[in-house]
């Protein structure tokens, strides 16, 4: 693959209905990871907590490691200016998208599967991120 080969593909990816942009491909594990807290296995901001995690190893796999910590940066950048969204918030987003891309650097974790991915997994994996304190909610900020 040629140097800007990959950039292509990520414009391309993003662009077509075919490919998956990175909010879609969050999307798509909060929805498998709201299940597991309708069942009562996670909580909100456990969610919270997977879903940079798992989102962030998906988006690096799907248009690299650099693209992917471009975006977290710029989403939990955007999102700071909201009243709901504390530093505390943001701090636990941004460690728990560093830990991901850490672990593809070193090899260590797993993928989110959609279909295979236990609360197990889950709760194993929820030993090493960083939970988020509640959103605020309308009155509190």
């Amino acid at each position: 693959m040629g140097k800007y080969d990959k950039f292509e593909q990520y414009v391309n990816n993003f662009m077509s209905k075919e490919g998956m942009g990175p909010l879609e491909i969050g999307n798509r594990i909060d929805e498998r990871l709201k299940h597991f807290q309708n069942m009562g296995d996670i909580s909100e901001m456990e969610r919270d907590a997977l879903r940079h995690y798992y989102g962030a190893r998906a988006v690096s796999k799907a248009y690299g490691t650099t693209l992917a910590r471009i975006g977290g940066w710029m989403h939990e950048g955007l999102d700071s200016i909201f009243p709901w969204e504390n530093d505390a918030q943001r701090d636990a987003d941004l460690y728990n998208n560093e830990l991901a891309f850490s672990h593809i650097k070193e090899g260590i974790g797993s993928d989110f599967d959609l279909t295979q991915t236990s609360a197990e997994d889950l709760k194993e994996t929820l030993k090493i991120l960083q939970i988020p304190p509640p959103l605020l909610k309308r009155g509190e900020y």
